[in-house]
């Protein structure tokens, strides 16, 4: 009974079996690992480019063909993480209107691991398209910004807003209102 026990524990540990199923008359909780496969069926993603994020993420070997789909597996709990991560992500070149920064400012902060990619990203990847960025580690670094930076309610003496500054630039610059 104990052989069967530690049997049971050793088959949920190593292989991707599902909640539910039965394993030596046990009931399996709760999965424990995943395979590409498996990992294909519950999140319904396409198992290549589950592999290939898997791949990246050294979730499983780089030289992992299509036959070991189903051979290497990896911890369940961080998988689903990881998709849930991405499901909430946007590339790098949409980073740029979520922070409301230039995409010079968000090569910078990346290039800085200012903000990091949920993927990783090898030398030389920064552009515009390189990267998947989650929405909530974006949120997360505007509020340590924001909480540093002084909330400004009134332009101060002198100084305009450059939108109003250019408006007023280019009235004087129109027809006969030239000013010397």
């Amino acid at each position: 009974m104990v052989s069967d026990k530690l049997g049971a524990i050793q088959i949920v540990e190593n292989f991707a079996i599902d909640a539910g199923e039965i394993v030596f008359g046990e009931i399996v909780p709760q999965r424990k690992v995943h395979s590409v496969n498996s990992w294909a069926n519950a999140t319904k993603l396409n198992r290549f480019r589950l592999c290939r994020l898997a791949r990246t993420m050294g979730m499983i070997p780089e030289t992992t063909d299509q036959a070991a789909f189903n051979q290497w597996v990896f911890p369940a709990d961080e998988a689903e993480c990881l998709i849930e991560r991405i499901e909430n992500a946007i590339p790098q070149n949409q980073v740029m209107e979520f922070l409301g920064c230039s995409i010079t400012q968000v090569e910078h902060l990346v290039r800085n691991d200012i903000i990091v990619s949920i993927t990783p990203m090898t030398e030389g990847q920064v552009g515009q398209m390189r990267g998947n960025f989650n929405r909530d580690d974006l949120n997360e670094f505007l509020d340590r910004v924001c909480k540093v930076l002084p909330i400004i309610v009134s332009e101060a003496e002198g100084v305009c807003q450059p939108i109003k500054g250019f408006s007023d630039a280019n009235r004087y610059r129109s027809g006969n209102e030239l000013v010397s």
